[in-house]
């Protein structure tokens, strides 16, 4: 029999049949790759090396198969660059596996990575569904990328530690050092705070600043004392002023009232267990002795408490 030779027109279907099937089969590998070398359920929320390269994430941020635990850790991750970050929170609304969008979010809150205007959308977004816990708050309050305009939104929630931890921010500006003023509150207690943290401001105005060294709080006086624009907007003899006080603010060893009073009364006690103890075991022969020594000794120590407790 002789060799039966395929035309050339059956050659070339060939190969066009097996690049169609290539065609085919190639989706289907990069969607085993995603789905199975990064698939959450398997690695356990952890992704590989090989699913971090670009566009592989893009595409594990957007499957559907990806597990919420992958997510989360992507927001949570430190080393996450501010380009993963905003992608995650432009595709919140994504369908997931075992997927909440506000754990997400949360998650961004927290990664100091996070861009000013992600945490200022996240924020607004929680914010308006009563999910901003107080401890975000905090975060945000601290945060080094917090842009002041969400500032002024946590200031209005009211929360009288995170408005503390505001008023410490370095370089506020003057909208908000006047909010910070007008918040204040005379009945809390973390209002001398608040308050020595305007004082620190070199935003501050003169006004404000006036009526903080009016007070007379040491713990005010040493802030305006830091402040460099104290002398330029009160003038040097109020910044002398404020600097003579600061320095009769120091606070000596043994100068705590409560301390003192607590040393005299221990020592007190002491001796009066001991004058007990003599007189039982004498049978009552140092009665007379035990409590002449027991007053004098009380005499010495009540004197001795009253000067411990006394402060410049």
């Amino acid at each position: 029999m002789s060799n039966v030779e395929l035309s050339p027109n059956k050659s070339e279907s060939k190969k066009f049949n097996w690049f169609l099937l290539v065609l085919l089969v190639l989706p289907l590998i990069v969607t085993a790759k995603i789905q199975f070398f990064c698939y959450p359920m398997i690695t356990n929320g952890e992704l590989g090396k090989a699913c971090y390269s670009e566009p592989t994430l893009s595409q594990v941020i957007q499957d559907p198969h990806t597990h919420g635990n992958t997510l989360y850790k992507l927001a949570s991750d430190p080393k996450s660059d501010e380009s993963l970050l905003r992608d995650l929170s432009s595709k919140l609304d994504f369908p997931r596996v075992d997927y909440d969008p506000i754990i997400l979010q949360t998650k961004l809150l927290d990664n100091k990575n996070t861009p000013s205007d992600v945490l200022l959308t996240i924020a607004d977004n929680l914010i308006s569904q009563n999910s901003l816990e107080e401890n975000q708050q905090e975060n945000l309050a601290k945060g080094q990328n917090t842009p002041e305009i969400l500032l002024l939104k946590l200031i209005e929630l009211n929360n009288e530690y995170v408005i503390s931890q505001i008023s410490q921010r370095p370089k506020l500006s003057r909208q908000t050092i006047e909010i910070l003023w007008n918040k204040r509150n005379s009945n809390s207690t973390s209002n001398i705070y608040v308050l020595s943290g305007i004082a620190s401001q070199e935003n501050t105005p003169k006004e404000i600043l006036e009526k903080l060294a009016d007070r007379g709080d040491c713990t005010i006086d040493k802030k305006l004392d830091l402040n460099p624009t104290v002398e330029e907007k009160l003038g040097s003899k109020k910044a002398q002023d404020i600097t003579n006080k600061v320095k009769k603010c120091g606070v000596t060893v043994g100068c705590d009232p409560q301390h003192g009073q607590n040393v005299g009364w221990g020592f007190l006690g002491g001796l009066g267990i001991m004058g007990l103890v003599l007189t039982i075991g004498s049978g009552g022969l140092l009665a007379p002795l035990a409590i002449g020594a027991g007053a004098l000794a009380g005499v010495a120590t009540t004197a001795a408490a009253n000067f411990l407790s006394k402060c410049p």
